[in-house]
């Protein structure tokens, strides 16, 4: 699995490509929590460290949280069936996370 591609999916904001990355996944039996950690939060984490350096504003971080969102709509069950809670971890940074933590507030 192309866990850089789906970072960069959740990074852009391109929420097709982060279900389809998501899916592809799935498919090849790769861990749901990988997918998790190593593709979505981490793309997430690079989202607060632009946000941190005034390189990406609110607007560019709802859209990240979105295409994550989107993604864990198909992750969310598989996580369950693992026993896996699906709450990202938190940055180590105020601004990241604060962005980080808003990223959860938009998740369910």
């Amino acid at each position: 699995m192309d866990f850089a591609a789906l970072s960069e999916a959740v990074i852009n904001g391109d929420r097709n490509a982060a279900v389809k990355l998501t899916e592809e996944g799935l498919a090849r039996d790769v861990l749901p929590q990988d997918i998790l950690q190593k593709g979505l939060v981490a793309g997430m984490d690079v989202v607060g460290k632009k946000f941190k350096a005034n390189e990406f504003y609110v607007p560019e971080v709802l859209v990240a949280a979105r295409a994550m969102k989107s993604a864990m709509a198909l992750l969310r069950p598989k996580l369950a069936e693992a026993n896996i809670e699906a709450s990202p971890r938190l940055s180590s940074g105020p601004s990241e996370a604060t962005c980080t933590t808003s990223a959860r507030t938009w998740l369910p």
